[in-house]
């Protein structure tokens, strides 16, 4: 979801759910996979068959100074699983 309470300010989070039951051959879902995965955990030997990543980002606009672009700030979390 995307939320712009007002001019400067932005909220966006997102889940996501991934799973394989009975797979006919091997496979896992890693925590730290590249697109898909928690930020962080790239270099992470956790893996499994079902994964659940959400993700929060806070950002508010500052503005933009001298004319040259936009200046902002963000805050985010990131928090996942695997089984």
């Amino acid at each position: 979801t995307y939320w712009v309470p007002n001019g400067r300010w932005r909220v966006v989070a997102d889940a996501e759910y991934g799973g394989t039951w009975r797979p006919q051959v091997p496979m896992q879902l890693d925590l730290g996979a590249f697109y898909d995965g928690v930020r962080g955990f790239a270099a992470a030997d956790v893996g499994g068959g079902q994964r659940l990543v959400t993700r929060t980002e806070l950002r508010y606009v500052a503005g933009r100074p001298f004319s040259l672009g936009d200046l902002g700030l963000a805050l985010f979390s990131d928090v996942g699983r695997v089984w």
